[in-house]
């Protein structure tokens, strides 16, 4: 999910024109149950760059982020595939990230041996201040969230979009512009993969990298709440 937010930090500039992102985000939709191997992704974008900006430029974006779906795509087949025959897909990320964490202990006492000078604990602070800002981070975090899903499901769930073009494997639907916001992209394609092996994929810090360069890594958000 991003949006685009105003503060003080990136105060507006004279003689730039900065755009807003209305919505932006992912939805996956299994076919049939939540382990079921067929999955739907939909890639909404409701973006104005603002300016003079001609529509083939967004349209360009959106040709990209096709890519960059098709791409995702890949990887999660790959990894639903490299399942052992005996093991059910989606038990199959389980399993890879039960061994990543057995062997973490390791690395995380050498990882305190080298580091000692900055290391960091709860024992640092009084523990019931650092559960109570932990709390609060995370209701914030949880309420953001849920300004940012409405939207996007609602972009999601409109009955109104037009009818499909293709690339990279992938349908292209539009939304026109309304008062409210500018016209809007969905991107979707069908993914040979359970929401298991999904999720573990998109968490990747590499996925979050080919999706934008500036992320460090990717959440999912299940359903409900959101």
């Amino acid at each position: 999910l991003q949006n685009s937010v105003h503060t003080d930090a990136k105060p507006p500039q004279t003689g730039f024109v900065r755009g807003k992102i209305h919505v932006f985000g992912y939805v996956a939709v299994a076919a049939g149950g939540a382990n079921d191997a067929v999955i739907k992704v939909s890639n909404i974008m409701c973006a104005d760059p603002g300016g003079s900006i001609p529509g083939w430029v967004i349209d360009a974006a959106a040709a990209e982020n096709c890519k960059k779906l098709a791409k995702i795509r890949q990887m999660c087949e790959a990894r639903q595939a490299a399942a052992p025959p005996d093991v059910p897909r989606d038990a199959a990320s389980s399993q890879q990230a039960s061994s990543m964490q057995a062997a973490e202990p390791a690395a995380a006492v050498q990882d305190d041996a080298d580091d000692k000078a900055t290391f960091y604990s709860c024992d640092d602070e009084d523990e019931g201040d650092f559960i109570d800002r932990s709390d609060q981070l995370r209701t914030f975090y949880d309420e953001e969230a849920r300004k940012l899903c409405e939207p996007l499901c609602a972009l999601f769930s409109c009955g109104r979009w037009s009818s499909a073009s293709t690339q990279q494997g992938c349908q292209i639907q539009t939304l026109e512009a309304t008062a409210e916001r500018p016209k809007a992209y969905c991107m979707s394609s069908e993914f040979l993969c359970s929401l298991p092996v999904f999720q573990t994929v998109i968490e990747a810090s590499s996925t979050a990298r080919l999706i934008d360069p500036s992320l460090d890594r990717l959440e999912i958000l299940a359903s409900p709440p959101y």
